[in-house]
């Protein structure tokens, strides 16, 4: 059972970047956001950060350091995975992560708005 859950979240996750990072030439936006904004959903161990999106590349900044918050940001730029700062989901037991899918959502939102 957890496995399908894990599955099912990156599935929503990359369903969720796949209209941005398909978007080459996709305005560049970014947006303070905090655990206050996303609530229960808020998926880092960090409070605040700067939420990027450029060209489709999603990424996200916290105390100094840039992390690739999808897969396009991994491939396109040298940040970590944000890994580091994913908080662990406390609703599960099996060591899995709360989903990123309203960070990607709020993040491919920024290279559309106008």
């Amino acid at each position: 059972m957890a496995g399908r859950v894990r599955v099912l979240q990156l599935l929503v996750g990359a369903l969720a970047v796949a209209g941005a990072s398909c978007a080459g030439d996709a305005p560049e936006g970014s947006a303070e956001v905090t655990r206050a904004d996303f609530g229960t959903e808020w998926p880092l161990t960090v409070e605040q950060g700067e939420l990027r999106c450029d060209r489709g590349v999603v990424t996200f900044t916290a105390d100094e350091v840039t992390y690739a918050v999808n897969a396009a940001a991994l491939e396109a730029t040298d940040h970590p995975q944000i890994d580091p700062i994913w908080a662990d989901d406390p609703n599960d037991d099996n060591g899995l992560h709360m989903s990123l899918s309203p960070l990607l959502v709020r993040g491919s939102d920024l290279c559309f708005r106008r």
